[in-house]
């Protein structure tokens, strides 16, 4: 008799490698809030301790830690240790290219139901960029369900192979336009009230173009503006000391890792994101949620423009610069972009899809 039919539990393992960038663990426990936690249970594998634990202990799951899935050999093993201590229906790997590894070691300890989940997409530098396409054609070799945040992400992993989309769902009851929470911020860090605030949030990685982000903002010259960054991550040092060379550091503030973004996008009058690859950026729905109009770099996947107030640019910085000034000089804020969002990012909705998609990958291999 299976755990449906004895009114069990399903047992999953989520392996969503780095906890401590927040992204994917944070886009993971938006479903384990969401999800019936009576007919599944969650344990989580990442590298190492991060704030996220306390929470998934909170809701009923385990975390265990493993070596980079960089460093395979050991990754694979330690893995395998887990799964031979514990019965587990389904492993899902939040790994992207480098779900490969995890889901040879759930096949090897004969786990039914294999997830591989596409994430992102890749550039051609830093993130070990290489070995990620290289990795791409095995991608699928050891999963049985395909995944991805969006059609991007999914095309760029798995090719012409079939997936299904499940949207990095936001809890929209959260993002939500209160400019009285914005003006805490600005009061905060001194932004009068006149000043115009562009805004970025999230790591400080290769991946995010902040240097690029940096030299564009240098060429607006104007005197009623300045660039909050909302985040933190290994090129801190070097992004305040790129500030200083262009001569905009008074300009230019960096708020370290926050526990709660929201009153940040109420603060800013314009949202920018000029990454270098993207599957289907969450910050991008949530700064749209907030009722900001965004900047998008050519590389994001029209996916992300839900409202259809947003632009895509070419990654020149005098078209950035420009683009800046004529968003701040035209920018309305939407307060009604919540139905907009709520069919395809509403937590709620993408949560009872990801449960069908267990219950059916369950019912399919677990039989």
């Amino acid at each position: 008799m299976s755990r449906v039919e004895n009114n069990q539990q399903i047992r999953i393992l989520e392996i969503v490698g780095n906890a401590k960038l927040g992204g994917v663990v944070n886009c993971v426990l938006n479903y384990y809030r969401n999800i019936d936690r009576t007919k599944f249970v969650l344990d989580f594998v990442t590298y190492g301790p991060s704030a996220a634990d306390s929470e998934i202990q909170r809701l009923g799951g385990k975390v265990y830690y493993v070596p980079n899935f960089i460093k395979f050999p050991q990754a694979i093993a330690a893995l395998r240790k887990i799964l031979s201590a514990n019965q587990y229906d389904i492993v899902h790997s939040h790994l992207t290219s480098l779900s490969v590894f995890a889901l040879y070691a759930a096949k090897k300890q004969g786990v039914p139901v294999r997830i591989c989940h596409s994430h992102s997409t890749s550039g051609n530098k830093g993130d070990h960029a290489a070995v990620k396409k290289l990795l791409r054609k095995f991608s699928t070799r050891y999963s049985n369900v395909n995944l991805a945040c969006g059609i991007k992400a999914g095309k760029w992993l798995y090719g012409k192979k079939p997936f299904t989309v499940v949207h990095n769902a936001v809890e929209l009851d959260r993002f939500v336009v209160d400019r009285r929470q914005g003006l805490d911020i600005r009061q905060q860090y001194g932004i009068d009230g006149s000043t115009k605030v562009v805004g970025f949030c999230g790591r400080f990685c290769n991946q995010k173009n902040l240097f690029f982000l940096l030299k564009s903002f240098a060429l607006v010259k104007r005197k009623d503006v300045v660039l909050l960054m909302v985040g933190d991550g290994e090129l801190r040092t070097e992004l305040n000391s790129y500030a200083n060379k262009l001569g905009i550091a008074d300009k230019v503030i960096m708020t370290g890792a926050v526990s709660n973004s929201v009153p940040y996008y109420n603060a800013m009058d314009l949202f920018v994101l000029p990454s270098l690859y993207e599957g289907l950026p969450l910050v991008a729905i949530e700064a749209q949620a907030c009722g900001l109009t965004c900047l998008f770099s050519d590389r994001v996947t029209r996916e992300a423009d839900v409202t259809h107030n947003n632009s895509f640019l070419p990654l020149k910085t005098k078209v950035w610069a420009q683009a800046i000034c004529n968003a701040l000089d035209n920018n309305v804020t939407q307060d009604d972009t919540h139905d907009k969002l709520q069919e395809l990012y509403g937590i709620q909705s993408q949560a009872k899809m990801l449960e069908t998609i267990y219950l059916d990958s369950y019912n399919k291999h677990c039989k």
